[in-house]
């Protein structure tokens, strides 16, 4: 999209030689040669990223002004804590099923801040005033820039318009599936139980937080390297699927992704790993019933759905 409306407001963007959002009502963005982005200018205020990139998804660790003084820290464990600013002063994020951030609170647990939302994550009201980018679906580094916009790391969404401004180019949709035609759609058309921080894939939040329980009560080991082998099996996947045709990319996918995997979980834990398509995992990653495909293609099946998140560079998002 470069003209519509937000807000009855005119939006104007333009988007760089990759199809990268460059500048939308004269804020501007810059990104470096991977992809993510490094700074905003946004109201003539300029702000400079620094990331974590050896995590599963690349997140925002540093904020920093034009003149390279420290704005804030960030800290993370499943998902943001917390935010420390330069003088010391920290906001611990608490959220909801989806996320979303819907309350900041001092070292002490004193409330400093609530937010409502709308189903398409439009702020419907706030209380306080601490500044906090990371608002709906925050928890897994959507930041709400404050101009209608939320940067998706590959897209950028617009919770008032309840689609993305760029279209999904990796994925055209299917015939018998009227919903996954339109390119711009947000989870779906249900974004009570299905987000999408990155742009590319849906996340089921319900199906997630169903396996992340089913796990507790049943006494089931939480095994972090299975998440990490499980994250780099789906990267894999996302490759596979982009490059190679049906049903040679199955078959591709099905031998990597147990070889990377297992192969991965075997390194991290020093030797222990089933080697079988099966991983103890938050999200019950994958298992015997899992089509990674049904995934990656959008459609509306009810497999065990991560609640990790993969990080860029399997798919990317171009504009009109």
């Amino acid at each position: 999209m470069t003209l519509g409306f937000l807000d009855g407001q005119p939006l104007f963007c333009t988007y760089d030689v990759q199809s990268r959002l460059a500048t939308a009502n004269g804020d501007e963005f810059a990104y470096d040669v991977d992809g993510y982005r490094v700074s905003t200018t946004l109201n003539g205020v300029t702000r400079r990223y620094v990331y974590d990139t050896l995590a599963p998804t690349p997140r925002l660790i540093a904020e920093y002004d034009d003149a390279g003084v420290l704005i804030a820290r960030y800290v993370y464990g499943h998902g943001l804590i917390s935010r420390q600013d330069a003088v010391g002063g920290v906001s611990v994020h608490h959220y909801d099923v989806r996320g979303s951030t819907v309350a900041l609170t001092g070292l002490d647990g004193t409330v400093t801040d609530r937010y409502a939302y709308g189903p398409y994550g439009r702020v419907l009201a706030r209380e306080g005033d601490t500044p906090n980018p990371f608002l709906y679906c925050g928890r897994y580094g959507v930041m709400d820039d404050g101009n209608g916009l939320n940067h998706m790391r590959l897209r950028y969404y617009a919770p008032a318009l309840m689609r993305f401004i760029q279209k999904d180019q990796a994925y055209r949709g299917e015939a018998s599936l009227s919903q996954t035609l339109n390119r711009h759609i947000y989870g779906l058309g249900n974004p009570i139980t299905n987000i999408d921080p990155n742009g590319d894939s849906i996340i089921d939040v319900i199906v997630a937080v169903g396996n992340v329980i089913t796990d507790l009560i049943n006494g089931d080991p939480v095994s972090w390297e299975g998440v990490t082998a499980s994250l780099a099996a789906l990267t894999w996947s996302s490759a596979v699927y982009a490059i190679l045709p049906l049903p040679l990319a199955f078959l591709v996918d099905e031998v990597g992704s147990l070889v990377i995997g297992n192969g991965l979980e075997f390194i991290l834990t020093g030797g222990e790993s089933s080697w079988s398509w099966k991983y103890s995992t938050v999200g019950g990653f994958a298992d015997a019933n899992y089509d990674i495909y049904e995934i990656q293609q959008c459609r509306p099946t009810t497999p065990r759905t991560p609640s990790t998140i993969s990080g860029p560079g399997a798919r990317t998002s171009r504009a009109d």
